[in-house]
């Protein structure tokens, strides 16, 4: 038997009105939606495509995760700012996630790998960086695991965490645009 749907919680932020929203496991029913601090925000521009039909082209799509109810429920993070021009919210972006390699690759990888050596440090800074994902989408919380030891074994032999900031933003800013357009 499936739990009751959750009452969402009033929100003074321009883009959320309060809503009844199913529970987790009945994903499909929360497309076009996006869940911020107990509230579901409904984005014009994802509940009016929820009612197309896919086209080849948002096929394509999938493989980036953009057309996955659970990603769209999270993403974009910051909606408000996405919709007053995507540039913008792109270099908005690039801050955010140059902050989060700096954080995880810079300061705890190349900071504790002299202490850990390379394998423990990366395995820390991987372990700490998929848990910064909780809360988030299990496919994205999931894949954080691969991704950050690959992205942390790459930094290691470049000496450099710009490389995969890059490639980190770039997935990050295409997954919004695919969702948003």
């Amino acid at each position: 038997m499936a739990p009751p749907p959750v009452k969402a919680e009033k929100s003074d932020t321009p883009y959320s009105t309060p809503r009844t929203f199913a529970t987790p496991r009945n994903q499909s029913s929360v497309r076009g939606t996006r869940e911020i601090a107990g509230t579901v925000s409904t984005s014009p521009e994802l509940s009016s495509r929820s009612s197309q039909r896919v086209s080849p082209a948002s096929k394509d799509r999938r493989a980036l995760g953009a057309a996955s109810p659970a990603i769209r429920a999270v993403y974009p993070l910051f909606p408000a700012a996405a919709h007053h021009g995507f540039v913008a919210y792109a270099l908005l972006q690039f801050l955010y996630f140059g902050a989060w390699e700096v954080l995880f690759r810079g300061v705890l990888l190349f900071g504790l790998r002299r202490d850990l050596g390379n394998g423990p440090a990366n395995v820390l800074q991987t372990a700490l960086s998929v848990t910064a994902h909780f809360g988030r989408a299990i496919n994205e919380t999931a894949s954080a695991l691969p991704a950050g030891l690959v992205f942390g074994w790459v930094d290691l032999k470049l000496g450099s965490i710009w490389y995969v900031a890059l490639l980190h933003w770039l997935v990050g800013v295409s997954m919004d645009w695919f969702i948003m357009h």
